[in-house]
């Protein structure tokens, strides 16, 4: 065990130097592609992954992927106030939706538009931000057919005109559903080390390392999910009212393998055909009901092929 431990750990300490690296990079050549332009139209994310480098990009920014959503990205712009945002096509388009606001310069999220707080007769929403340049993330939950994305209005007058997702826009999961490499494995060995030795290093950082940027306000539980051990969520008081649960499970390259809404408690997950790790995203659906904190009362573990 001892001597496992001894070669595993430098190997996990070079892979995060060079997934670091990497995102450094990679970090410098959009700023350098996306300086003194603006981008005033939606692209959704299969569109996004048809760009140069644009999966490397992801997976070294936000690397846990979120499969539930349908995701549309705009930006970079300028503001010098305030944001408009069409609400109502959101609410008419999604059960659930979120819009982050990022600094254009880092990613840094500094402002998040949820459908958990603006209600349903709201028709635009205005958020106030310091002057600069922003970008932004939308992800629909529960999403209609062929959903809407809504109109934006930056502080002059300038539009991010509205427009309609195909129907088939996540059909590009297939395409990274339990996906490998060399690549990728080297970007992310360290990740599940991380997990791993979880009790041994600061929570901070292993959240700062692990979370993809989100919803500030999603509560989140994670681990590393070993070979042969299935998930075990359980509570004696059910799923919170106004909320849904939402569950990854990711190989050792960071790429979903398989994913699903938990509808009902207790819930058993399949023992894992290879080590991973495992994401529960928990969602409110209703204005005002959010919990920004994992509930005490819902209980994830681990159970062998034998407890199945």
């Amino acid at each position: 065990m001892f001597f496992s431990y001894f070669l595993r750990i430098p190997a996990a300490s070079a892979s995060f130097l060079f997934f670091h690296t990497v995102k450094w990079l990679l970090h410098r050549l959009r700023r350098a592609r996306e300086r003194n332009r603006e981008t005033l139209a939606w692209s959704t994310l299969s569109e996004v992954l048809g760009r140069p480098l644009a999966l490397p990009y992801i997976m070294v920014t936000g690397p846990r992927w979120n499969p539930h959503a349908l995701i549309s990205r705009v930006g970079p712009f300028q503001v010098e106030h305030c944001l408009r945002m069409r609400t109502d096509t959101a609410h008419a388009a999604a059960q659930m939706w979120t819009l982050v606001i990022s600094r254009a310069s880092d990613t840094h999220a500094v402002a998040a538009i949820d459908s958990s707080r603006i209600t349903r007769d709201h028709e635009w929403h205005v958020q106030s931000l310091p002057s600069g340049r922003y970008a932004g993330v939308l992800r629909y939950y529960e999403s209609a057919t062929a959903p809407q994305l809504p109109a934006l209005e930056i502080d002059d007058g300038r539009q991010i005109p509205e427009r309609r997702v195909p129907p088939m826009e996540n059909d590009y999961l297939h395409t990274i559903r339990n996906k490998n490499g060399v690549f990728y494995t080297c970007l992310h060995y360290y990740v599940l080390e991380m997990l791993r030795l979880r009790r041994y290093l600061p929570e901070s950082f292993v959240r700062r390392e692990y979370l993809p940027v989100g919803n500030p306000e999603t509560a989140f539980s994670y681990g590393y999910l070993p070979r042969g051990q299935g998930l075990a969520i359980t509570s004696h008081l059910g799923i919170p009212e106004g909320h849904r649960v939402y569950l990854t499970i990711y190989n050792r390259s960071s790429f979903p393998v398989h994913w699903c809404e938990v509808q009902s408690l207790p819930y058993y997950a399949q023992p894992a055909e290879a080590s991973g790790s495992y994401l529960l995203r928990l969602h409110s659906t209703h204005p005002g009901s959010a919990l920004p904190l994992w509930p005490e009362h819902l209980h994830v573990g681990l159970r062998g092929p034998s407890e199945t």
